[in-house]
């Protein structure tokens, strides 16, 4: 029997992560700007806006927002996480996850870039 790890490789999970939404607070204005995948915006000052990750990532990154953490993106919730995935495989390298996962915690604790 074949498992979800034979068809999905951790490249394409931060792929398809990088489309998760998640609010955030632009610090500019701009109106709607439209992608293949969609129209994003507008942007006002300060009015919250859903975005895909990897757009809330590069303005966070050049200081044109703030990012509203996730309700998810909790200490219990990776605990959660990580025992599901022992209770899956108790041989499975979580190396990788741990690191996605701890980088999230710690922009979330100390404000630091991803």
């Amino acid at each position: 029997m074949q498992s979800i790890q034979d068809f999905i490789h951790p490249s394409d999970v931060d792929f398809f992560a990088e489309d998760e939404k998640i609010t955030i607070e632009p610090n500019f204005n701009m109106e709607a700007v439209t992608f293949i995948s969609g129209t994003l915006g507008p942007f006002k000052t300060l009015q919250k806006t859903e975005v895909p990750l990897w757009l809330a990532v590069e303005l966070k990154q050049k200081r044109k927002c703030n990012i509203v953490i996730p309700s998810w993106l909790t200490v219990s919730m990776y605990l959660f996480v990580y025992d599901s995935y022992l209770s899956l495989s108790p041989s499975l390298s979580l190396s990788y996850l741990r690191r996605r996962i701890i980088n999230l915690l710690i922009f979330r604790s100390t404000g630091r870039e991803i």
